[in-house]
């Protein structure tokens, strides 16, 4: 019985190790921000806000009426200085002076291949193809992903505070590290502070891939079974 015991310990540590990715807190926000690390001006809202959220109640709202600069930024995603206007420059021509903006992050484990996907919507508040070039982001790997700018073709008209939106879209994306990481979701001034520009997030979901049975596990039933049977040999 101890034998079998051990075993079958052994082989959840096993199959625990190699699927032990964990997915999103209160990925909905209908837990307000409860699970996530506030850098910034953000809040969550409801569908009053001019907006309809695409999963549950809530909506986060993420903008960029604060005071905190892109090294703010920076650290609260553990990015490297300089890393944001990098990343502005490279996504849009009027881009590469970022003067401040907000990240909703949380740490989380992932594994090469795991399945994550989110609604945004980013809310422009400057004018269309604006040489002001606010943005928004994603976050994850230690990359940044443009979801949004002033030249993003699905600006339409809002009826949020906002001038336009892209309105809802799907992004999904496949972690290639495995280990313990921070996502964030971020949005961005360009150039001035005088217009605000905001990002909704909401429906944040971390599905787990498929994971294969490890190689040596074969191996480690097979010596379990040869000590079980060496055990009943001595008690013959």
């Amino acid at each position: 019985m101890k034998v079998q015991v051990f075993a079958a310990a052994a082989v959840a540590v096993v199959l625990g190790s190699a699927a032990s990715a964990a997915t999103v807190t209160n990925g909905d926000f209908d837990d307000g921000l409860n699970g996530w690390t506030v850098t910034g001006d953000i809040s969550v809202v409801d569908a009053t806000f001019g907006v309809a959220p695409t999963s549950g109640l809530n909506q986060a709202l993420i903008t960029t009426d604060t005071v905190l600069t892109d090294a703010d930024l920076q650290t609260a995603l553990g990015a490297g200085l300089g890393s944001l206007d990098a990343f502005s420059a490279a996504t849009n021509t009027d881009g590469g002076n970022v003067t401040g903006g907000s990240v909703l992050t949380q740490t989380i484990n992932t594994i090469v291949g795991q399945s994550f996907s989110f609604d945004y919507n980013f809310l422009n508040g400057e004018g269309n193809n604006s040489s002001f070039a606010d943005g928004a982001f994603f976050y994850a790997d230690g990359t940044y992903f443009l979801l949004g700018d002033v030249d993003s073709p699905e600006l339409n008209t809002s009826a949020t505070i906002f001038n336009s939106e892209t309105g809802y879209q799907t992004f999904t994306y496949n972690f290639t590290t495995t280990g313990s990481q921070i996502i964030g979701f971020g949005v961005f001034n360009e150039g001035d502070t005088a217009v605000e520009s905001g990002l909704l997030i909401d429906n944040i979901v971390g599905g787990v891939a498929p994971v294969p049975v490890p190689a040596a596990l074969p191996l480690l039933l097979t010596a379990f079974g040869g000590l079980a049977a060496v055990r009943r040999r001595r008690k013959a």
